[in-house]
């Protein structure tokens, strides 16, 4: 039970951050990359980045004035079209790496669809 309880003060904590944001989006294009995410030697390549164009359907924390965004996420497989016109995304400034590999504003942390 206290395991439980603090799991879910992080989940609710995290958003709460200051330079993040949870927005709901509607997929525009999507883009699969052959960039992976935790290439290392050795390593069993698992999360590839792609790369959203999305349209804002609504801010449900922090402050965003965009009403079309691009941000990359690291994941290990493709999303059905179905999934990709409603979905909740954690976002976050991208680092400069990411910014000037993908021309992206974001980085998205989790993805949930509704």
């Amino acid at each position: 039970m206290r395991v439980f309880v603090l799991l879910a003060l992080l989940i609710i904590a995290t958003p709460a951050m200051a330079q993040d944001l949870r927005v709901r989006v509607r997929a525009l294009t999507v883009t699969e990359t052959d960039s992976c995410s935790n290439c290392t030697p050795g390593n069993m390549h698992t999360s590839y980045w792609t790369i959203y164009e999305a349209k804002v359907k609504h801010v449900i924390s922090g402050q965003l004035d965009e009403k079309v965004i691009h941000f990359a996420f690291a994941q290990h497989a493709q999303y059905t079209p179905e999934a990709l016109k409603d979905l909740v995304v954690y976002l976050r400034p991208a680092p400069p790496w990411l910014r000037t590999q993908f021309q992206v504003d974001y980085e998205a942390s989790d993805v949930a669809f509704r």
